[in-house]
């Protein structure tokens, strides 16, 4: 069971620690704090789940985004960023169901508020170090038909770049499809997808840092979520199954 402070004999003190942490503008000590409500279900006990903490991590419950399996904890910002780049990888997410995964992302994204850090500002920080994102996770054929759009696009873009693609507004998209090439802008930029050929063409910096390693870019992400449910979920399953098959360049 959740730990709830009311019932701390401690209280008090950390009131006090609260009140100071308030006044010099600093994140709160993590025993400091307890979570606001949540959106999403709390997950129940998993398989893969903890019994117990591990050692030299908290053992408050109410520390972790999992709090019943002891899993990512939020006790400090360098956990708060590890826990949402590695809650970002499909093959974490896929382990929980849609509400578990709502209340997961909203107590990771609720730890980073705490520590001062936008949930993008932490991908930007845990990718710093290697100033490269990762591939994306090998998925087998079965499984890249059971990804829904929005699964299919965090799987290639990341989340950070998914949700600022989607935030890109419509008035900025200008695309037509004619004799198998999708084709117009995204912003100021080119984009050109060539069915036939197996070529995306584009123009952003992302991209060009990205696209020998055939990853897309928020434009990219945004031009899918323009053409159609249906067809943008055929041609992202068919371009993951295909990955070594496609070009991605810039003219």
């Amino acid at each position: 069971m959740i730990r709830d402070l009311r019932q701390d004999p401690n209280q008090s003190c950390r009131e006090e620690a609260s009140t100071r942490s308030e006044t010099t503008d600093e994140p709160k000590p993590a025993e400091a704090w307890r979570h606001p409500p949540m959106s999403g279900k709390m997950p129940e006990r998993k398989p893969f789940g903890r019994h117990e903490p591990p050692r030299n991590y908290p053992t408050d419950p109410d520390l972790y985004a999992d709090p019943r399996n002891f899993m990512y904890p939020l006790d400090k910002p360098i956990r708060a960023r590890l826990a949402r780049r590695y809650f970002d990888e499909l093959r974490n997410r896929r382990k929980y169901t849609e509400q578990e995964r709502l209340f997961i992302d909203s107590r990771i994204d609720e730890a980073l508020k705490r520590f001062h850090m936008a949930p993008d500002e932490a991908h930007a920080t845990v990718y710093s170090r290697t100033d490269r994102r990762k591939l994306p996770a090998e998925l087998s054929n079965d499984e890249i038909e059971k990804l829904d759009l929005d699964e299919l696009l965090q799987c290639s873009l990341g989340r950070a770049r998914f949700e600022r693609a989607k935030s890109i507004p419509g008035d900025l998209v200008s695309l037509s499809s004619s004799g198998g090439v999708i084709s117009g802008t995204v912003k100021q930029y080119l984009v050109n997808i060539d069915l036939k050929r197996r070529v995306i063409t584009h123009n952003c910096e992302d991209w060009k840092k990205n696209m020998k390693s055939r990853l897309m870019c928020k434009h990219i992400g945004r031009a899918f979520l323009a053409i159609g449910e249906e067809e943008a979920t055929a041609l992202l399953r068919r371009i993951l199954s295909e990955r070594d098959q496609w070009t991605f360049n810039a003219p």
